[in-house]
């Protein structure tokens, strides 16, 4: 079996910017992304838990697989707009086996 090397970009962020960044990916040209919502952790400021009646504090975390042009256009992009705004970037080397969806 083939695979295709893409590039992986997980990226968390507080749930009102998901629409920014959706469709900050959707301009850049990623073909997909999925969203996981999340119910709590452990960062910087301590321990949190979704528990908030607005959920504005809830984390989501958006997986996104593209090329690697496709992928640095998007973090060019993520960290000039969101440079602002709690957000954390990974960014990982993945395989997959139908290249024509990413």
């Amino acid at each position: 079996m083939q695979t295709h090397t893409r590039k992986k970009l997980e990226i968390i962020v507080d749930s009102p910017l998901v629409p920014r960044v959706t469709a900050l990916i959707d301009r850049i040209g990623a073909t997909g992304y999925t969203l996981f919502q999340s119910i709590g952790g452990r960062g910087a400021e301590g321990d949190w838990r979704e528990d908030q009646l607005t959920g504005a504090q809830q984390k989501i975390l958006i997986k996104v697989i593209a090329g690697e042009e496709t992928a640095n256009r998007l973090l060019e992009n993520l960290s000039g707009e969101l440079e602002r705004y709690s957000c954390i970037i990974y960014v990982s080397t993945v395989e997959v086996i139908r290249a024509g969806k990413f």
